[in-house]
């Protein structure tokens, strides 16, 4: 029988993988009770080569780089356990294992399927739910275009 140590051991691993590079995380009850919107840049104790081109300090285990929509002060180190996952990418051959084992059984992504939640910008009304699948772009992206996200505007050099 598994002694309470084996128990808190595999916490200690939940917890060291439940947010990684490129998740969009949210951190809630902040600045007046909002909600913080925000993507993962890198979490202290996960190798990353790109943090060590870009001349970064290494994070310590337990922290995450966070950029916040929306906020000037970009990235922020912030609390791993403080965060919740809003969204992971996932890609065909993504080797993946379970978020309740992380180091048990593993496999790979086979197939994606993007469910979306729909604002219309007229009404305000919400459809949640809805397959990417049967949705399409009212322009196309073009080089020379340019596209907006949120408070974002950029401008489309390649379009596949």
């Amino acid at each position: 029988m598994a002694g309470s140590g084996d128990n808190e051991a595999d916490e200690s691993v939940r917890k060291e993988f439940a947010v990684f590079r490129e998740d969009v995380v949210r951190c809630p009850g902040r600045e007046g009770g909002t909600t913080l919107l925000g993507v993962v840049e890198s979490v202290g104790g996960h190798s990353d080569s790109e943090e060590e081109e870009l001349g970064t300090e290494p994070l310590e285990k337990g922290k995450a780089r966070v950029s916040w929509y929306k906020k000037l002060l970009n990235p922020q180190v912030e609390d791993v356990r403080e965060l919740e996952v809003v969204d992971r990418a996932m890609l065909h051959h993504d080797i993946v294992a379970k978020s309740s084992d992380p180091l048990g059984q593993s496999g790979f992504v086979t197939s994606v399927d993007v469910l979306c939640d729909l604002r219309f910008c007229a009404s305000g009304r919400e459809v949640k739910g809805v397959n990417s699948r049967n949705l399409v772009p009212l322009q196309p992206l073009k080089p020379g275009g340019f596209a907006v996200y949120g408070g974002w505007l950029g401008k489309v050099e390649e379009a596949l």
